[in-house]
Formats: C-alpha cells, sequence, structure tokens
C-alpha cells in the first residue's frame, strides 16, 4: 500500500467516525502500530485535513470541510466560532458580527445581540469592502494580486466618510496588519462605527469578527479596548479551527484620530 493511500485511509477513517477519536482507536480500526498511525496523521494535521484537540484527539480540519459544498463549509466555521462570538457579544454589550468575503463584498453569516441591544439586530446587508472594518480585516493580509480583485474598481462612496482612493485605503490596511484589528466611524452609515479582527485558518483570514456599533459610543479608546476583545475572540476561534493564528501584536496605541462627541 502506498503512502497516499495509507494517508487516504486514515483521513477517511477520522471522517467515518463523526466524532473526534484518539490514536489508540485509530490505531486499533486500521490495525497499524500507533506509530504509523502517528506519522500520517501528522502530516494531514500539517496540512489542515485533520485537526488535533488538547487531549490529542482527531477530527477533521478546515481543508477536508472546504472539499464538501460550501454550504457545509459556512456551517462549519460559524460553529467554530459561535463561542467567541457570543463572548464578544456578552463582554462587550454590542451587535457581535461574524462575516465572510463574497466577491466584493462583506456579508453577515451570523449575528449575536448584546445587552445595550436587547432587540434582535436587523441583519447586516451587504457592505462593499473598502466601507468597513468587517471588509478591511478579510482584504488586509491578501497577496496583493487577490487584493485587487477583492476591491472595487471605483471606490463607491456611501457616506462622506467612505474611502474614496486606493492610496488611502492601502494605507488603511497597513495600519490593520499593522495593529491587528480594525476600527471606522460612519464609513458605510454615518450613524454605526465597526471594529472588527481577523479570523486566521492555517496563516488565511477565514473571517472577520466584530461588533456594529452606534457611531456616537464608540471613542478611539473603546475602540482599542473592543479591538483587544476582539483578537482574543478570535484567537478562540482560531484555536477551534484547528491552528491559532499568527496575527501582528496587539496595539498598545489606537492610530486613527478620536471622533469629537465619542463616549468611552
Amino acid at each position: 500500500m502506498s503512502s497516499a493511500e495509507r494517508t487516504l485511509q486514515v483521513l477517511s477513517t477520522v471522517g467515518r467516525a463523526y466524532r473526534e477519536v484518539s490514536l489508540g482507536e485509530l490505531a486499533s480500526a486500521l490495525g497499524w502500530p500507533k506509530s504509523s498511525v502517528l506519522r500520517y496523521a501528522s502530516t494531514l494535521v500539517i496540512d489542515g485535513f485533520l485537526v488535533r484537540n488538547g487531549e490529542g484527539h482527531y477530527g477533521l480540519g478546515p481543508a477536508s470541510w472546504r472539499l464538501q459544498d460550501k454550504r457545509n463549509y459556512a456551517t462549519y466555521l460559524t460553529e467554530a466560532c459561535q463561542p467567541g462570538l457570543d463572548m464578544v457579544a456578552e463582554a462587550t454589550g454590542e451587535t457581535a458580527v461574524l462575516s465572510e468575503l463574497t466577491g466584493r463584498c462583506t456579508t453577515a453569516l451570523t449575528i449575536a445581540a448584546g445587552s445595550r441591544t436587547p432587540r434582535p439586530p436587523v441583519p447586516v446587508t451587504p457592505v462593499p469592502v473598502h466601507a468597513s472594518a468587517f471588509g478591511w480585516v478579510l482584504i488586509a493580509w491578501l497577496p496583493p494580486g487577490q487584493r485587487a480583485l477583492a476591491v472595487p474598481t471605483s471606490l463607491e462612496p456611501l457616506t462622506s466618510s467612505t474611502i474614496r482612493s486606493r492610496a488611502t485605503l492601502e494605507r488603511e490596511l497597513a495600519t490593520v496588519c499593522a495593529q491587528g484589528f480594525a476600527a471606522e466611524w460612519g464609513h458605510a452609515d454615518p450613524r454605526q462605527a465597526t471594529v472588527a479582527a481577523p479570523v486566521f485558518s492555517y496563516s488565511k483570514v477565514a473571517l472577520s469578527l466584530g461588533v456594529l456599533i452606534p457611531r456616537s459610543r464608540l471613542s478611539a479608546a473603546r475602540a482599542a479596548s473592543l479591538g483587544r476583545v476582539l483578537c482574543d475572540a478570535a484567537d478562540q476561534a482560531a484555536t477551534h479551527l484547528g491552528v491559532p493564528r499568527h496575527a501582528p501584536p496587539y496595539a498598545t496605541a489606537w492610530s486613527l484620530a478620536d471622533p469629537s462627541g465619542a463616549t468611552t
């Protein structure tokens, strides 16, 4: 039996279990020595086809889910990030939003209401990537060629604050990469602001984890505080996706000007 066939046998055995399995269970099911199973399973973990939890049990990883239909993969991502999303809503009291990149827009996968938003939040409609913190973190770490495809040719102004030039957007994305999270005031809606952090999966940004907040409640100081909360939640989500993210250090100071009238 070739190495490729053995690797596929390990993967299919985990997939058929419909739960996380131990190294011993895999070895027993396959009839192989544990050392052999460990070698092939480790390769699958490195490539993202399997994940290994803190107890050493194996489950299907993001790369395996991507081989299935997109709806299943979106469900997998949402379920992995739900604890972090709920934590953000509880810790901040604001509307927490999990978003994905769809073409040149960001689309909400799921939303959690905080204590300061007691009524169920209105579903967030798709927003061009250049007009919200959700979009900025989804494209900031893309290679230049992929980023160019994700950004509209013409940056449509949705409000008077919307970024209108690619040069300005590139500077903003550089700040996002340096700080590890993004914030904006009124770029898509003059009454709203957004703060977001990227959820990494195998060195790529899979999702945006953020908050939608009334502009009057977001000072620069609170944006930095929310950014740290979001980065912690994104770390948690990345762990559920199999590999802790490798993001820049958290910001020690917020670089954007504090909008006048905002409160902490």
